[in-house]
């Protein structure tokens, strides 16, 4: 059986089509992209990177205990030991992001870095975040700081939890907190005091509020909170057999959205230009803008 080809059709010869690849790595050969390679090696060994890991001898710890650890610091582009550095800092955040403790470690030749963090008796149980870098790390961005969530909880106090839920109509957001305690049984008919708060450290609404049935209070937020001041809420008892107080951070669910990113074969190539495509979810599960 024969072929038939159409007509108007036009085979290009293959020779054509690599012309031009061709081309393309004639002129990125040579003296001048020699040196340029050169060049690009220089820079990277002049600004020197970082990584630095710290080992801890629990995942998990009680107010008054002491986080030992032990930190590596490496070079961030061979992962091979860093000895430019005789110290370390770590810190341990709370939820609010004020630096409840800091603490300078200083390089000893036989262990290393290494060290604890003493828990004070009366912080409060919370989740807490700990951070390590090197003086030389923050002249760049946090990247390869050194980040981990540890979970601290206080024994000498009750157990008493809280959980924080919201609520929004006609553009003012209420927040609804419920106080129980380790058998799901609700603080009823308790007085709270509560203080609504910011990074700027300007106080905004102060008041003493009970709880109802179900163990709950309800806080209408003023409109001058908003997620980039890192609002948070400072709830105590009052007038109860129980010593409690807590910073609760605000998450406005109007801020609360997920952004996933789609590199091309998902992996990024340093130092070369590249397009990334995103998707932005909001908390009802439709596009962000």
């Amino acid at each position: 059986m024969k072929k038939h080809h159409d007509k108007n059709s036009r085979t290009i010869p293959l020779f054509v089509l690599f012309i031009p690849l061709f081309y393309s790595f004639l002129t990125q050969t040579g003296p001048d992209f020699e040196e340029r390679t050169k060049a690009f090696f220089i820079r990277e060994n002049k600004i020197r990177m970082q990584k630095l890991y710290l080992h801890f001898d629990k995942p998990y710890y009680s107010s008054g205990e002491k986080m030992w650890f032990r930190g590596y610091l490496v070079d961030a582009g061979t992962h091979w030991p860093d000895t430019t550095d005789r110290f370390i800092y770590v810190e341990l955040i709370d939820p609010t992001g004020e630096i409840k403790i800091r603490k300078k470690i200083k390089w000893n030749d036989s262990i290393g870095f290494a060290g604890s963090l003493s828990i004070p008796p009366d912080l409060p149980s919370s989740r807490y975040l700990v951070r390590g870098y090197t003086a030389w790390m923050r002249n760049f961005d946090d990247d390869h700081f050194f980040l981990r969530s540890f979970d601290i909880q206080n024994g000498l106090q009750p157990q008493i939890q809280s959980d924080m839920t919201y609520r929004t109509e006609k553009k003012r957001t209420a927040a609804t907190v419920r106080f129980f305690n380790d058998k799901n049984r609700p603080y009823a008919k308790t007085k709270i005091k509560y203080l609504i708060n910011d990074s700027t450290g300007k106080k905004r609404i102060e008041a003493i509020q009970a709880t109802d049935d179900s163990g709950r209070i309800e806080i209408v937020l003023p409109p001058s909170i908003t997620a980039d001041r890192n609002p948070f809420l400072e709830v105590a008892f009052v007038e109860s057999d129980y010593h409690y107080q807590r910073r609760i951070p605000i998450r406005l669910p109007q801020y609360d959205y997920a952004v996933t990113f789609l590199p091309e074969g998902g992996n990024l190539l340093a130092d070369v230009q590249q397009t990334v495509a995103f998707k932005a979810q909001n908390s009802d599960g439709r596009g962000e803008q």
